[in-house]
Order: C-alpha cells, then sequence, then structure tokens
C-alpha cells in the first residue's frame, strides 16, 4: 500500500481509518520483558496478552518481526482495530483532548517529519526503529505505595522476603539488537534509570549505532534523587535534548507519605539542583508527572509552588502532567475518590483561598496539576464509608511498605 499523503493534519490524512505509525516505527518494552508497540497497550488489564506478545529475551529484530507485530500491522492495513490499541479508539470516539489526535502526532513525528524521510511503502514489515521505550531494570531506591513489585526491587523485596525479583525489561542490553541508526526519542522508564549500570552502556551503544547523535532526543522518568554517572553526562552532550520528567508526589516530610524508600528529601533538592546547574552544557529540559491519590491531593499546591521555585523560575518547563490513579481493586485504598465530603470541601477551599492570592505559579503549565485535580476531586468512591488513615495501613495491599519504613502516616490529613 502506498502513501501518497505529504502531511498530515487529521484522522482522515492517515492511510486507513485504524492506521497509527507506532506498530511499524515503535516499540515499548514491558516490565516483564513484552514487546508491543507503544506503551498505551499496557493500560487494558492485559487485554493484550491472549494475542502471546513477543519477549525481549528473543531479541529486539525478532520480536518486530514476530507474528503478533506482523498481524497488528495488517489489521491496521485492513482498516481493523487492533483489541490492543482499544485505549486510543475509545479516546477519539470520546474526543478527549489532544488525545484524539494522537495517531496523528505520532505520524508526523514519527514518519513525515523525520530528518530521514517518510515511509512510504506500507506493508506487514517493520520500517527502522525510530522510537523505543525500556526500562533499564526494576532496580530502584523507592517503594512507591501506588507501584508494582515487577517495578521496583524494594517494593518486591518486601512484598515478597527472600524471592529473587524475576528479570524484566531487556535484561541485556545485547537484546536490543535491531538497527538504531535511525532512532530519534528513546523513553527510559524503571525501576529508577540512574541507578542502573546498565543505564551508562544502552547510552553509549545507541550513540555508536545512530547515523545522527545530534537528532536523537532521550526522555526519562526519574524520581530525581540520584545524579547520573559522568559517563551518561557525556553522551548527553552529544545529544539533540533530554527531557527530564520529574515523578513529584509530595514535597519534604510528606513526600514518603506516597514514596517511601532509600532516600531522603535533601537528596530530591540537591539532585535537581545539580540538574539546572547542567543545563549550561546539556539541553535539558523539565517537565512532571504527579499520580494523584489520597495521599497528596492536599498538597497540589505545595508541588506547584515547589515545582516553580525550583524549576519554573530558571528554565520554563515542557508540561505538567497529573496522573489520577486507576480505579482499579488495588489502588481503592489510596484512592482520592474514597475521601470524605468534608476533605474534599476544605481541599477546594484552600485550593480557591491560594488561587485568590493569584500566584505565579499559576501562569505557567504547572497550572495544569491544578486544572487537572479540580476535575477529578468530586469524582465518587466506592467504599461505603469514608477513607481513614487506619482503613489505608490495614487494607492497602502495600501497607507493608509504610511499616517497612516506619511511616505511620500520622502527617496526613484526611
Amino acid at each position: 500500500m502506498k502513501n501518497n499523503k505529504t502531511t498530515t493534519q487529521s484522522l482522515e490524512d492517515l492511510p486507513t481509518k485504524s492506521y497509527c505509525v507506532l506498530p511499524w516505527t515503535s516499540t515499548a518494552i514491558g516490565a516483564e520483558g513484552l514487546v508491543v508497540p507503544c506503551c498505551r497497550w499496557f493500560s487494558h488489564d492485559h487485554l493484550w496478552i491472549d494475542d502471546n506478545p513477543p519477549n525481549i529475551a528473543d531479541g529486539l529484530t525478532n520480536a518486530r518481526n514476530s507474528e503478533f507485530f506482523q498481524t497488528i500491522r495488517q489489521q491496521m492495513i485492513d482498516g481493523e482495530h487492533p483489541k490492543g490499541c482499544k485505549r486510543c479508539w475509545d479516546e477519539e470516539e470520546k474526543d478527549v483532548g489532544d488525545r484524539a489526535m494522537h495517531r496523528v502526532g505520532q505520524q508526523q513525528r514519527f514518519s513525515e517529519d523525520s530528518p530521514y524521510g517518510r515511509i512510504i511503502e506500507i506493508t506487514d514489515k517493520p520500517a527502522k526503529l525510530r522510537h523505543l521505550e525500556t526500562g533499564i531494570s526494576s532496580l530502584c531506591n523507592f517503594s512507591c505505595v501506588m507501584c508494582l513489585p515487577e517495578n521496583s526491587s524494594i517494593i518486591h523485596s518486601v512484598i515478597h522476603p527472600g524471592k529473587k525479583i524475576p528479570k524484566g525489561f531487556h535484561k541485556d542490553n545485547e537484546n536490543i539488537d535491531d538497527d538504531l541508526s535511525e532512532l530519534q526519542l528513546l523513553k527510559l522508564v524503571g525501576g529508577e534509570p540512574m541507578i542502573e549500570a546498565k543505564h551508562d552502556e544502552l547510552l553509549e551503544k545507541i550513540i555508536e549505532l545512530n547515523n545522527n547523535p545530534g537528532n536523537l532526543e532521550i526522555q526519562y522518568h526519574t524520581n530525581a534523587s540520584v545524579f547520573p554517572s559522568d559517563r551518561v553526562i557525556n553522551c548527553w552532550k552529544k545529544l539533540k535534548k533530554v527531557e527530564l520528567v520529574l515523578s513529584i508526589d509530595g514535597i519534604g516530610k510528606l513526600a514518603t507519605l506516597q514514596r517511601p524508600g532509600n532516600y531522603k528529601w535533601q537528596d530530591i533538592e540537591d539532585t535537581v539542583d545539580k540538574y539546572i546547574q547542567l543545563t549550561s552544557k546539556v539541553n535539558i529540559i523539565f517537565s512532571t508527572n504527579v499520580v494523584l491519590t489520597a495521599l497528596n491531593m492536599g498538597q497540589i499546591k505545595n508541588i506547584c509552588e515547589w515545582l516553580y521555585n525550583k524549576v519554573e523560575k530558571h528554565t520554563p518547563m515542557n508540561f505538567a502532567y497529573l496522573q489520577p490513579i486507576d480505579k482499579l481493586p488495588y489502588s481503592t485504598y489510596i484512592d482520592f475518590r474514597n475521601l470524605s465530603k468534608e476533605t474534599k470541601e476544605r481541599i477546594k477551599k484552600e485550593w480557591a483561598d491560594w488561587e485568590a492570592t493569584n500566584p505565579p505559579v499559576l501562569n505557567t503549565v504547572l497550572r495544569d496539576l491544578l486544572i487537572t485535580a479540580k476535575g477529578f476531586i468530586d469524582e465518587k468512591g466506592i467504599l461505603n464509608k469514608p477513607l481513614t488513615k487506619e482503613l489505608m495501613l490495614e487494607k492497602h495491599p502495600n501497607a507493608k511498605l509504610w511499616k517497612h519504613f516506619n511511616e505511620d502516616l500520622k502527617e496526613l490529613e484526611i
């Protein structure tokens, strides 16, 4: 099938009604080593497992040439909807903001506007890889209570004492054996990328194999508690851009309510200061991702103010994304939706009083954190009584993490 479009501005401009460029140009490696076209594939209660996705243990080249990927690409050529893409179809049907244009944006970035030229011939075979998302390992110094054992070595050691954490992600950099010459975007999740030696090796490998590292961007999702090695910084100096997405879910002594672990708050303060200083040598931009729970709903304005004073005053942030915790049984006992009406009303009044002072932070992208929180706070939960600290400590599946790190939630106001 030929794609004769020179520009794509709407869904109607795509080659077929279900076409997305990512199964041709992109790969996401999950914590358990499974390989799928993009990270959104992982958001359907493992809906896709029946399709038997490949494992990175067999190599990235084999994964992208597997029957699994060929079937997805052929379905899109035929105008059918692969079931793993359900999240995008649902958002397009509901016209959920810019997410409804997700496929168009990916087409523009990884096909038409590629510095290496457009993808003209569309078959069930992959194009050269342009977007890779992976974790290095599950090694992490945090044990966030909304996270899972397969994503954090500490959580696994507390929840499953005495058992080794299964090796996930790509285990060994040799498994990243595909053609990396045209890679444009590397997205690194975790675990915490900055504490894994394989991270250093992977960057050096990608830069060596890339035709033009000056066109390569890296996006990190990092807890900002550990500054990278000199090897990593030397790699960063050769790249087009490094985006640090700071996972900040609480400030100061309240940070450990949601993110207990082997760190001190001062570690984050010091690391972010070093990143700001490094912007004179490396093209670093900052963003943030906040997971909204009952533990930090009352901290939104504090998070905004800290990010403004710590980062935004020095260099404008790219985006501020607030992710409401999923409505899943696992999340019930930290779900902000289950807070009492009185707690929600108190928090809303605090927000209103803060807004009335017209703080400068609300003239930046950080205002999106407050806007999103305001849009979700009145959603109803599923508990037949309000959430309390006692219920959290008794019922939440990850409650062992609080006990392990001597966190009794006494600072939590609900």
